[in-house]
């Protein structure tokens, strides 16, 4: 099966119900574009922990395409991911755009 269709089942899968085929074939072509750039990339860091299969890279393209149409769409994921998430990075409030400076963190040892 060829990275376009796996991508396309897998797309299908999580797409709302009603959405569109050019809408789908969009996405493929992104996510496919993305797919194509992970493996000479992450073939130039030297770390074990990326070095991913076939299938992860497909679902790391796929989860930088829903991104980047969440972002792109302000459908709101993110910015409830990031919410939920701020007080555990920033106990206080913060207004997005406004500097936070954060306290120094020493590595673990």
């Amino acid at each position: 099966m060829s990275v376009s269709s796996q991508l396309k089942s897998r797309i299908i899968q999580y797409r709302p119900s009603g959405a569109s085929a050019a809408e789908i074939s969009r996405l493929v072509k992104l996510a496919a574009a993305w797919f194509d750039r992970l493996e000479p990339a992450l073939r130039n860091i030297k770390a074990d922990a990326f070095i991913l299969t076939k299938d992860q890279r497909l679902e790391l393209a796929l989860a930088m395409t829903e991104l980047a149409d969440d972002l792109h769409a302000d459908s709101g994921i993110w910015r409830a991911l990031e919410s939920s998430n701020l007080p555990q990075v920033a106990p206080a409030r913060v207004t997005p755009g406004t500097a936070v400076k954060l306290a120094a963190t020493t590595p673990r040892g």
